[in-house]
């Protein structure tokens, strides 16, 4: 399957069905049905690379997640790759860039740079390390039913005395205790591209900054 535009909301809906499968059970799925169709009702190009950005991030969230995941459907996944392919060349056509150099682009777009003390924590001072991916795992926030999860010897909830955080270009959420707050985290390898997330020890001037 290749699209050479993203499709219309029911073409969509139609590539990526699948027999007996209830949609509005895989949440990521609806989110990008939901995003196809904002897409093709903004008139605005502005809007609508808006929008492709969403859409492009969101799919490649899914097909990290699929095979993991008993909501969402493996049959979906040629449907899905095809849109993911597709909004990450009309991207690179609007960018002007690889596909490799895409998620610098998009963090260009869309990261927050460092404030001026999380300049001095991360960069000037220095005292942030890499981190292993299972020590990165330890941090991250998983979502269900409406209760955040973190992974300790079993997945617990997630306990309130955190401040340090990083967000994801990938939109995956990771919490440092506030005992660590002196301390700067970095989680190496949080996306498939293994770049690095770093946030500063004062979680309200965090920075959101791999893809």
């Amino acid at each position: 399957m290749q699209y050479i535009a993203v499709p219309s909301y029911s073409s969509w809906q139609r590539d990526s069905d699948v027999t007996f499968a209830i949609r509005k059970n895989d949440i990521v799925l609806d989110r990008i049905d939901n995003l196809v169709e904002h897409y093709w009702s903004s008139e605005a190009l502005s809007k609508r690379l808006i929008f492709l950005c969403h859409i492009f991030v969101t799919l490649d969230y899914w097909l990290k997640m699929y095979k993991t995941s008993c909501r969402m459907e493996k049959g979906r996944e040629p449907a899905v790759r095809a849109l993911h392919s597709c909004a990450a060349e009309q991207l690179c056509a609007v960018f002007g860039c690889s596909i490799a150099e895409l998620p610098h682009e998009l963090e260009l777009m869309w990261g927050r740079e460092l404030s001026a003390s999380g300049v001095h924590v991360d960069i000037v001072a220095r005292p942030a390390g890499d981190i292993s991916r299972a020590e990165a795992a330890k941090h991250r926030v998983w979502f269900k039913g409406g209760k955040a999860y973190m992974l300790q010897s079993r997945l617990e909830l997630a306990e309130s005395n955190f401040e340090s955080f990083v967000l994801s270009m990938s939109r995956e959420l990771f919490l440092a205790m506030y005992s660590r707050a002196s301390e700067t985290v970095q989680c190496s390898g949080a996306s498939s591209r293994s770049r690095t997330c770093s946030a500063s020890s004062r979680g309200r001037r965090s920075t959101t900054s791999c893809g």
